[in-house]
């Protein structure tokens, strides 16, 4: 583990990081509320999902086509989520490399930018991973295990983070982090689907955090790309 900044960016001590995955159609309506409230987000993409038609249940999971990915995630944070969504501990030395290496080059081409981050499909994941996806360009991944703390990454290619957007404790969390003084770096880690938005007032309710954690004079709003070199992880 490398030592991390004494602060962020302008003497901060507090900062914001989203991830959401899946380029799933209710990105573009997400997309826009975080440029309304000047938030930024990772969003974590699946080359091989491109304009495919889906639902899980009643709700759409569809996905938004491969020509609008540069546009729609121009502020934000674009990474890694496999070409296909495989569970990525099940897969051969050779699958795991097409499957990153493919989607890294897909997403590359199409934001113009190198691309270091992801997120495990599934949020499946074990340390046997770690070396392979570095060896692959990887800097970082986020797994899907809450922890509900404001820790900084410890270990980066099992990155943590605080809540889910849907968990019913989001703005108790998001009062105590607007609250919070602290002596040592802190960092709030929303993840998601936007998707899951399209439940019962989850639209209302992700506005209200959105709205309420924006405009703070004391919090660094970042990509997650933008932490793990901050606090060169």
């Amino acid at each position: 583990m490398r030592t991390a900044k004494t602060t962020f960016p302008n003497g901060l001590k507090k900062a914001l990081t989203l991830s959401f995955d899946d380029c799933v159609l209710q990105d573009r309506r997400f997309v826009h509320m975080l440029n309304k409230y000047n938030l930024k987000c990772t969003f974590n993409i699946n080359s091989g999902w491109f304009g495919q038609v889906d639902f899980i249940g009643d709700i759409n999971h569809s996905h938004i086509f491969a020509n609008e990915v540069k546009s729609l995630y121009q502020n934000h944070e674009v990474a890694v989520h496999s070409v296909n969504h495989p569970c990525l501990t099940n897969l051969s030395d050779e699958c795991l490399k097409a499957e990153i290496l493919d989607d890294k080059a897909a997403l590359e081409a199409l934001v113009g930018y190198e691309i270091t981050g992801m997120a495990y499909p599934g949020g499946t994941w074990n340390e046997a991973l770690f070396p392979k996806l570095k060896n692959l360009g990887i800097e970082y991944a986020r797994t899907i295990d809450s922890h509900g703390k404001f820790n900084l990454p410890d270990r980066p290619m099992a990155w943590h983070p605080t809540i889910s957007a849907v968990d019913q404790s989001l703005m108790t969390l998001t009062d105590k982090f607007i609250e919070l003084q602290p002596d040592e770096p802190a960092l709030f880690y929303v993840w998601g689907h936007s998707y899951e938005f399209d439940a019962a007032n989850g639209w209302d309710r992700i506005e209200e955090f959105c709205s309420k954690i924006s405009g703070k004079n004391d919090i660094w709003y970042a990509t997650n790309i933008e932490i793990i070199h901050c606090c060169d992880c």
